[in-house]
């Protein structure tokens, strides 16, 4: 009687479980950079080049996740967190000048690659 009860369950979780994570997957490739991420590269950019923020414009945002706590970006002898960190990878434009900036899913961790 137990396997019986349990029997249909076995055989629904799985295509449950399949729609389900597929439905994610097309929500989080849809989702859209949050200004806070924006901001905080555009004023990273800001600092180090002394312009105005709002001369740096978004070129292409793309939802990442991190091996580490640094973004996958640590300097020499710098300890990291090892856990999984979703977040982004964010491309700035001014010009004819580009940037690649990774961050924490709201932007309170800002690392610029190369």
């Amino acid at each position: 009687m137990v396997l019986s009860c349990l029997l249909p369950l076995v055989m629904v979780s799985p295509a449950f479980a399949m729609s389900d994570s597929s439905h994610t997957m097309t929500e989080k490739q849809n989702h859209q950079l949050p200004d806070s991420v924006l901001k905080a590269v555009q004023q990273d950019l800001a600092k180090q080049t002394n312009l105005p923020a709002e001369e740096f414009k978004l070129g292409n945002a793309t939802h990442e996740s991190w091996t580490d706590g640094c973004l996958g970006l640590a300097k020499p002898g710098e300890m990291c967190s090892q856990a999984l960190i979703d977040g982004w990878r964010v491309v700035i434009n001014r010009g004819k000048q580009t940037w690649v900036y990774r961050t924490d899913t709201n932007g309170r961790v800002v690392r610029q690659e190369g």
